[in-house]
């Protein structure tokens, strides 16, 4: 449900970022129903159903970072942006070429995979979860960076929803990861719950976190530097005309103006 909220960008805001945050959540909804056969002891039943469940979970990270590249203002080129689906594109190939045939009946005998792809597969995956997340966090904090450089204040600007998003997913990524067994592993699927409970709720009261285009503040900046600068005034005319800048901004106490920037 909340994928398909988002997909059609209910909220009517971050268009794009939302998006990739309603795939995001189908991935999720997919690890969850894989999840749910395991435990029901239906894998027998479902084999195909199960691994092609799989799939998405190798894009699911992938579409939170670049959900929170978007939601930060920053544009991805598109020799990148493929980068980041290379180990879900991988992973489809390897499954139709060695593991579709035999659940599909088209081959009798299970294919032999050997054992040390077997270990990378299952590793380069948790690294993956790992990975994105540390991206998504480090992304999010170079963001706040950004803000405090450019704008005067940063109190009207709502970083603590995405925080939230990366705190919750930490939670549900380390409950996956992390080996537990006997009692606490009872515990699992409340902690599942409860921390799509935190994602749904955050995302939903989800607000603006860049108020202006930071990215394009930085490509302006650049190229004007290597630009010649011509002067059109005298430097009495500049000096007068800083006094007067400087004069008004302490009578007017403008510095405490959250809307001031250095673009304004």
């Amino acid at each position: 449900m909340l994928g398909f909220l988002f997909l059609i960008n209910i909220s009517q805001t971050n268009c794009i970022a939302n998006r990739w945050l309603g795939m995001f959540y189908l991935g999720l909804a997919c690890s969850f129903s894989q999840l749910f056969i395991y435990k029901a002891e239906l894998f027998q039943n479902f084999p195909l159903l199960v691994h092609l469940l799989e799939l998405p979970a190798w894009a699911t990270l992938p579409c939170f970072y670049l959900a929170v590249l978007k939601f930060t203002g920053q544009t991805v080129n598109k020799k990148r942006f493929l980068i980041h689906f290379i180990p879900f594109f991988s992973f489809l190939v390897f499954s139709i070429l060695y593991i579709m045939p035999f659940l599909m009946g088209s081959v009798q005998t299970t294919p032999e995979i050997p054992f040390w792809l077997g270990t990378f597969i299952r590793y380069f995956f948790t690294g993956q979860l790992i990975f994105y997340w540390l991206l998504s966090y480090q992304t999010l904090t170079d963001h706040k960076k950004h803000l405090l450089s450019v704008a005067s204040s940063i109190e009207d600007v709502n970083l603590k929803w995405l925080k939230n998003l990366l705190v919750a997913s930490l939670v549900m990524i380390l409950a996956k990861i992390i080996p537990i067994e006997g009692r606490l592993n009872s515990i699992i699927p409340l902690i599942y719950f409860a921390g799509m409970m935190v994602l749904a709720y955050y995302s939903i009261r989800q607000q603006g976190i860049h108020p202006i285009d930071l990215f394009t503040i930085n490509s302006t900046s650049e190229e004007t530097g290597d630009k010649e600068v011509w002067e059109r005034l005298e430097a009495d005319q500049v000096e007068e005309l800083q006094r007067k800048v400087i004069r008004i901004t302490m009578q007017q106490r403008l510095y405490l103006d959250p809307s001031l920037t250095l673009p304004a």
